[in-house]
């Protein structure tokens, strides 16, 4: 299912809608939502169109200074490299523009092996090694529906709790 959300940019608009938006997300969890009022530059080195071999995608885009990175499909032991390889792609990006946040959307996402979780764990190494003046943010965004997705998010975020939030 995709929603597409179109607000105006006056700060009643804002401020009525955004309870609104937050509602469609919760009662719609895996619904692709797009807000047509802002344009999100589409970053094709993050862009991975799913492979039939190692069955991982993945979507990029930077909006307002974050970088999103939707995971799609699989996350399988063939896909470890692929991953490690966005994820460092990511991590370049996000340091280059400046991010606030790398917003990371799992609700895509049906399974991922011990292996890319490993890389997952290794790129949030990276990211708090990074000095705090340029360090951003790592956001997940789990699919409620996934029951595997919320106990390995907790365990990334008290590996890298200064930097790791999860949401629905």
């Amino acid at each position: 299912m995709r929603i597409l959300l179109v607000r105006l940019r006056q700060i009643g608009d804002v401020v009525f809608t955004t309870p609104a938006i937050r509602a469609i997300r919760r009662r719609f969890p895996v619904a692709s939502t797009f807000d047509g009022s802002a344009a999100a530059e589409e970053l094709p080195r993050l862009t991975l169109k799913i492979d039939p071999q190692t069955r991982l995608g993945a979507r990029g885009r930077w909006l307002g200074g974050t970088l999103g990175l939707r995971l799609l499909g699989f996350g399988e032991d063939l896909g470890k490299a692929a991953l490690a390889e966005l994820l460092a792609t990511a991590h370049e990006q996000a340091l280059a523009r400046g991010a606030e946040a790398v917003e990371v959307d799992l609700r895509e996402l049906k399974f991922l092996s011990a292996a890319c979780f490993r890389v997952l764990v290794g790129w949030l190494a990276r990211v708090v090694e990074v000095p705090e003046e340029r360090r951003y943010r790592v956001r997940f965004v789990e699919n409620p529906f996934a029951r595997w997705q919320q106990p390995s998010l907790n365990a990334l975020a008290a590996f890298a709790p200064s930097i790791v939030e999860t949401a629905t």
